[in-house]
């Protein structure tokens, strides 16, 4: 797990697979791995991380997440390409409606 910092208040939506979520509250306690916060997310789990917070999350090699900020870090990551962009859009689409397909019909497919 790599720790990281986001400027502004996010939600993230599980929407396939799992992720594990570790809090920290400052830079020692991630170095000495004592978060204040633990927690296993499934599908349709949403979490927050607030401003100054320290995270690390990892996820399930099938996990989808929707993530919800009002304004993104410059300079994080590697930049996606418009055809990756769109690929993820519409997995996450096609999941989204799986869901409410499920939850319609009380999980039956």
């Amino acid at each position: 797990m790599t720790p990281w910092s986001l400027p502004t208040t996010a939600v993230v939506l599980t929407i396939t697979g799992t992720t594990s979520l570790k809090m920290y509250q400052d830079p020692a306690d991630q170095t000495a791995d004592r978060p204040q916060y633990l927690r296993e997310c499934g599908p349709e789990q949403v979490f927050a991380i607030h401003p100054g917070t320290l995270g690390a999350m990892q996820s399930s090699p099938a996990g989808l997440h929707v993530l919800a900020s009002r304004r993104c870090a410059a300079g994080r990551g590697s930049p996606i390409t418009s055809h990756a962009r769109a690929a993820t859009v519409r997995r996450a689409r096609r999941k989204l409606e799986d869901l409410v397909h499920m939850s319609s019909t009380g999980g039956q497919q």
